[in-house]
């Protein structure tokens, strides 16, 4: 059977924890130290909750496959993720690229038409300018406006004449004056439109700025997406791959489990059909005698029951109760009997089995799983306590412990009733 021991090592270190602060005695104490102690202790151990899911009866092939299918999910999730992410910061610098080139674009037609302004505005103050120096150089050469009037005042005939040389004079007067006004209003504007070309240079320049800053984050975010869609489909691959090694695996485990069943169905035909004859006929008086010994002397990891396979989600039996202790440990006869089989089995690795007499007309038999070696042989008879063989991890196993089984009349049955 496939194990994952961690589990069921804790559950067996708060048992034995449990049996220090109850009888004040060393957790370790052997069947010798007083039966009472054991027979308590191991039924301490027998109330582990067996609804509790484990990876007792999962092969380690499945195990390993499920967990890289559950990994690889999970990278791929993760990737998708990130390249949405990606994906996501490439459309906002796509989009805000578009907004500062429609702004620079702007930026620049205000540029262009403030310089045209700006080039009408000096064109329009050098024409005034011309037209207030040749009014200057007029009147340098002809008389002063105050002459000028006095002339005209002295000159003139009638009122009339009068009124009309003055007129002219004022008229000439006023457009001087009005030439002069138009150039520095000229000015004033020129030296608006001048600011508004150079704040206009600082605008569209700050907007390339802005513009290629955004685009060079535009240009790493499609690189990131890149990149993330190549590892997108990589682990599309590997989840391909994941999933194709779990289908084996499972369809491998659900092969095991059937071999399970077949060599369960095996041995129980064989046992109920052995004559009654073997070993002893012995009175038991009920569960709580405890007729058979413990056969290892550790915790236990997982106890017989149905329970549901963690993978693939089906009820199926566990067959016999697991001792946790190390390679090796010497595997002692639970009660007298002779050995009658002994062979290699894929599920259930080097296992022994032995009749052990009838006992109240039940006819009783042990199973010793996944041994490392036998020190018994077939047609044996041993006696209870004799050392038959030792704990290993062979068949589905990884990790080592002791499968033991109890029949009655060849069906398998919890062994915590006879222990």
């Amino acid at each position: 059977m496939a194990r994952v021991f961690l589990h069921g090592r804790l559950i067996g270190l708060a048992v034995s924890a449990v049996l220090v602060a109850v009888v004040g005695l060393p957790a370790g104490q052997t069947y010798a130290d007083g039966d009472k102690l054991k027979h308590e202790q191991h039924k301490l151990n027998s109330q582990i909750d067996a609804s509790k899911v484990d990876l007792d009866e999962v092969s380690a092939a499945l195990v390993s496959a499920a967990a890289a299918l559950q990994a690889a999910e999970a990278k791929l999730g993760a990737a998708r993720s990130q390249l949405a992410a990606a994906q996501g910061r490439v459309a906002a610098a796509s989009a805000l690229d578009s907004a500062l080139q429609r702004q620079l674009e702007q930026a620049i037609q205000d540029l262009v038409d403030a310089r045209t302004q700006l080039a009408q505005g000096r064109a329009n103050e050098a024409e005034q300018r011309d037209a207030v120096a040749a009014y200057a150089v007029q009147q340098f050469q002809g008389p002063s406006p105050q002459i000028l009037g006095l002339t005209v005042v002295f000159n003139a005939t009638t009122t009339q004449e009068l009124s009309t040389d003055l007129t002219a004079v004022d008229t000439a007067l006023s457009r001087g004056t009005a030439s002069l006004d138009q150039l520095r209003a000229t000015r004033i504007l020129l030296a608006a439109q001048e600011l508004r070309v150079k704040q206009g240079k600082d605008d569209v320049a700050k907007r390339r700025v802005a513009a290629a800053r955004n685009l060079r984050l535009k240009q790493q975010a499609e690189a990131a997406a890149r990149d993330w869609t190549a590892r997108v489909a990589a682990l599309v691959k590997d989840r391909r791959v994941a999933r194709e090694n779990a289908a084996a695996a499972v369809a491998q485990e659900k092969q095991r489990l059937a071999n399970l069943r077949k060599e369960r169905l095996r041995v129980h035909h064989m046992l109920a059909n052995l004559p009654h004859q073997h070993g002893t006929h012995t009175n038991y008086n009920g569960p709580t005698d405890g007729f058979l010994s413990y056969p290892v002397n550790g915790p236990i990891t997982s106890p017989y029951g149905m329970r549901m396979h963690p993978i693939l989600h089906i009820w199926e039996l566990h067959d016999g109760t697991d001792f946790g202790v190390g390679c090796h440990t010497p595997i002692r006869a639970a009660a007298s009997g002779t050995v009658i089989e002994m062979y290699y089995n894929a599920g259930y690795g080097n296992r022994l089995i032995m009749t052990n007499g009838v006992v109240d007309g039940i006819n009783l038999a042990t199973s010793y799983n996944h041994m490392s070696g036998y020190s018994a042989y077939v047609g044996q008879h041993v006696r209870r306590g004799e050392v038959i063989g030792y704990v290993g991890e062979t068949g589905y196993a990884t990790g080592c412990h002791l499968h033991f089984m109890v029949y009655e009349n060849g069906a398998t049955v919890d062994p915590m009733t006879w222990l």
